[in-house]
């Protein structure tokens, strides 16, 4: 994606700034948005187009940097005016993904994007657990991206909340999950006792007012046991007994094979099972939410309007859905991966000399904290925050990673002089060689360690700051006093600046007794202007899903 005009962007102004930025974003667009393509075809020889088929490419790629498009609605459904992150900026496709993605493909498709010189890339795709990342593509990818001075964003995966779910860990990503925002979309379910009842979903199909008889999944089967009928398991639904019908079961993933099998509508349970005998579904309306965003993760994901493509398929599971839409609400990781892209591609915009961790650092530190009361994962979840695009332009201070510092990460963890070469492309690494650091030591935007269960707590974490904001700037330290199963101290406790892009360290001490849960705290460097917050969080080794 590339970069807009360099121009003073801080966000400590008032909101009229921010309006007249808007505006600027609005005059330099144009239409010539998609400024390459490629495709990768490792073991698909069918596969001969870059031309996105599922509508998921064309989605996420305009949430990053999709121009501004007036009355853009899915069916009506969330209408209003839809832009990318950086209207401004243009966007390079590379296709690799067909029946599956292969690790070749996604290296030689970053291969391609450093050598056309793009500024960030996001990609939202992965695997379903973490992987060593000696045989990751996307971390090995991203790390010769950062050596080249870009930036990689990457979808932190769907498979939940809790410890252990995170599928991207390479610490030279900036990995995002997904929250929800302030416009959130319902669906109304209507009983034959007049009961109506809020549900959650996107549907644009219209009843007009009729009412259908309700059926529950294990009463129109003639094959699958109660169980699996209840749940609407593919094959379980009998054609000739939900014509007609809306047929509730108690799983999501029924919707699809009750509306595959013929029912005019479906409903997923997800408490009492109504007995009332019909209902009616009205099409889907947008309301406010006031909990948004809510403890999840950090950046939208949730009910995202954007581009799709119109050859590809609106409802992917849903055969006998033959619409074409330029517009379709989708959620997940996925979705809140350009949402990030665009916060870094502003900020390299107004930083374009910034490296991807001063970037990074910049997102992170900037970040709007969420309740920890909300969830009780807290970090886990949400990680630093929900991002603040605006406020990343100035955050007063930044942590700074370097090549040098990754090499050193991963010949502490483990990892032979061979394999770092290998990863670096840099025969002259040799970790005998290197001065031993502590991992927690890495100069990264948070602080997090795992500690063994029922052992007292003694940890440090050496850090070293940037200053970006003013020249002449001293900074305090404050220490989150909500936490009180540990002691928590900062030295030195103030730092004062003389220039510019001048450098101090500091060492952030955690003791206390025995660890038996996580322990949740940060870190604020302030100048008065800036807020400059670190997470810190310390849990115990073997930390059960839900702690």
């Amino acid at each position: 994606m590339g970069a807009l005009p360099e121009k003073d962007y801080s966000p400590y102004h008032s909101n009229k700034l921010q309006e007249q930025h808007i505006s600027m974003l609005q005059e330099v667009v144009d239409e010539r948005k998609l400024i390459g393509a490629r495709f990768y075809t490792s073991g698909v020889p069918n596969a001969e187009t870059a031309r996105d088929t599922i509508g998921h490419g064309t989605h996420t790629a305009s949430t990053a940097a999709g121009n501004y498009v007036k009355d853009a609605s899915f069916y009506g459904i969330a209408q209003g005016t839809a832009r990318g992150g950086v209207p401004s900026a243009r966007i390079a496709a590379y296709k690799v993904c067909h029946s599956g993605c292969k690790e070749a493909d996604i290296l030689a498709a970053f291969d391609d994007a450093i050598a056309d010189g793009v500024d960030i890339i996001t990609i939202s795709l992965g695997s379903f657990m973490a992987m060593e990342m000696r045989y990751d593509s996307i971390s090995i990818g991203s790390l010769h991206a950062m050596q080249k001075g870009i930036l990689t964003v990457h979808s932190a995966g769907n498979n939940g909340f809790a410890p252990e779910t995170v599928s991207s860990v390479a610490p030279w990503l900036l990995t995002v999950g997904a929250s929800s925002m302030d416009r959130g979309i319902i669906t109304n379910i209507a009983l034959g006792n007049g009961k109506k009842i809020d549900g959650k979903s996107v549907n644009a199909f219209k009843m007009n007012g009729t009412e259908f008889p309700l059926v529950y999944g294990k009463d129109v089967t003639s094959n699958c046991s109660v169980i699996s009928a209840r749940l609407c398991y593919p094959g379980c639904l009998n054609s000739s007994l939900v014509s007609g019908k809306i047929v509730l079961c108690d799983e999501i993933k029924g919707i699809e094979e009750a509306l595959n099998a013929g029912a005019s509508g479906t409903i997923a349970k997800t408490g009492k099972h109504p007995t009332e005998a019909k209902a009616f579904i009205s099409t889907s309306e947008t309301t406010k939410n006031i909990d948004a965003p809510l403890p999840d993760i950090t950046a939208p994901g949730v009910e995202i309007l954007a581009a799709y493509s119109p050859v590809a398929p609106v409802s992917s599971n849903y055969i006998s859905d033959e619409r074409s839409v330029k517009y379709n609400v989708l959620s997940g990781t996925s979705m809140s991966a350009p949402h990030a892209a665009g916060a870094a591609a502003y900020v390299k915009s107004a930083h374009p000399d910034w490296s991807p961790s001063a970037i990074k650092s910049a997102i992170m530190t900037t970040a709007w904290r969420m309740d920890p009361t909300k969830h009780k994962d807290a970090e886990f979840s949400y990680g630093a925050g929900h991002i603040n695009p605006i406020n990343a332009t100035n955050p007063g201070l930044i942590y700074e990673t370097n090549k040098e510092d990754y090499i050193k990460m991963l010949c502490k963890i483990g990892y032979p002089t061979e394999t770092v070469q290998n990863l670096f492309k840099d025969n002259s690494i040799d970790c005998s060689k290197l001065k031993q650091v502590e991992v927690t030591d890495l100069n990264y935007p948070s602080m997090a360690i795992e500690v063994k269960k029922g052992v007292p707590l003694s940890a440090s974490f050496s850090r070293t700051v940037t200053n970006v904001g003013l020249a002449n700037s001293t900074y305090t330290a404050t220490i989150d006093k909500s936490t009180s199963d540990c002691n928590i101290t900062v030295e030195p406790a103030t730092l004062s600046f003389k220039q510019m892009n001048e450098k101090k360290p500091f060492v952030v001490t955690v003791k206390g007794d025995q660890v038996r849960s996580m322990i949740s705290s940060s870190l604020v460097w302030s100048d008065g202007v800036h807020f400059v917050r670190s997470p810190i969080v310390v849990y115990p080794k073997s930390l059960p899903i839900g702690m």
